[in-house]
């Protein structure tokens, strides 16, 4: 947060602040779900462990990273990568791509 403000000129409470005005949320959340998209990703895109893409995707240890994807995308990151390769229906499917997606998106797209 802090690096953002410096590159944006101003101090992080000021930075912070502005951040919500325009956008609607607080920056630690915007920057705790860029992270978890990030791992998402590497989970559709890639073989590699879990472990290699929590560290990959800037978590501090794996328990974190479960608990903050879980949090976020709704499922453990093993079950969303295994949902990539069945037809798990408890995993919502985006309307577009059909990759597994975070439960938040279903009211964002009208079927």
């Amino acid at each position: 947060m802090r690096d953002a403000a410096k590159y944006a000129g101003s101090s992080t409470q000021h930075f912070c602040r502005i951040f919500r005005r325009e956008t609607g949320q607080a920056f630690t959340d915007f920057a705790a779900t860029f992270q978890a998209d990030r791992a998402r990703r590497l989970l559709l895109e890639t073989h590699a462990h879990v472990k290699e893409i929590a560290i990959a995707a800037g978590y501090g240890s794996i328990a974190q990273f479960n608990r903050m994807f879980k949090r976020i995308i709704g499922v453990s990151p093993s079950k969303y990568r295994s949902a990539t390769h069945s037809e798990d229906a408890s995993v919502s499917r985006c309307p577009f791509c059909g990759s597994p997606c975070p439960p938040w998106v279903e009211g964002l797209v009208e079927n």
